[in-house]
């Protein structure tokens, strides 16, 4: 006849067997955690980044971005001259960039924010044909703006855009 605690001992793994499957678990998590790209969540608020200078037509890029429970729910990208007017309100460099580029002069910077806001991952936002340069902008000021939303830093920032590696796109 076998006793209790011999019943429990024969009932018991031997080795590390109950231990082996939930370390594993936790250490896959773990490093998995480590690896996600968005370490840092989004903090609630408006951030703001804008281009160093005005450009040689007089305009100053900017983006914002709004963002409410880690995610990135509104992007307003534009520019502005020396007084504060919009350049997507000025109706006579809107004719003059579609006869130029035609649509997607406008068209680019919508697909850009909706690619943003879809994909919360600004690696991922793909450049437009014939918007490459555009694409470099919205891409630096996003990076920024997002950089200060994971540092809880609602101050504007000024970034150096790149170079203009595309001096016959938009």
């Amino acid at each position: 006849m076998t006793t209790t605690s011999e019943r429990t001992r024969q009932a018991r793994p031997k080795g590390p067997g109950l231990l082996a499957l939930p370390l594993a678990i936790a250490i896959l998590c773990l490093a998995a955690l480590g690896c996600e790209e968005d370490r840092e969540a989004l903090k609630e608020g408006f951030y703001t980044a804008q281009a160093e200078g005005y450009s040689e037509a007089g305009w100053k890029d900017y983006l914002t971005i709004y963002v409410n429970n880690g995610r990135i729910a509104i992007i307003e990208f534009d520019a502005v001259n020396q007084s504060g007017f919009r350049r997507s309100w000025d109706m006579d460099y809107r004719l003059e960039a579609t006869s130029l580029h035609g649509a997607k002069a406008f068209q680019c910077y919508l697909a850009y924010e909706s690619a943003l806001l879809t994909l919360q991952d600004v690696t991922k936002v793909q450049p437009v044909a014939g918007a490459r340069r555009t694409h470099q902008v919205f891409t630096a000021l996003a990076q920024e703006a997002i950089g200060r939303s994971r540092a809880s830093d609602k101050s504007v920032a000024n970034v150096p855009l790149p170079v203009n590696a595309f001096p016959g796109d938009l």
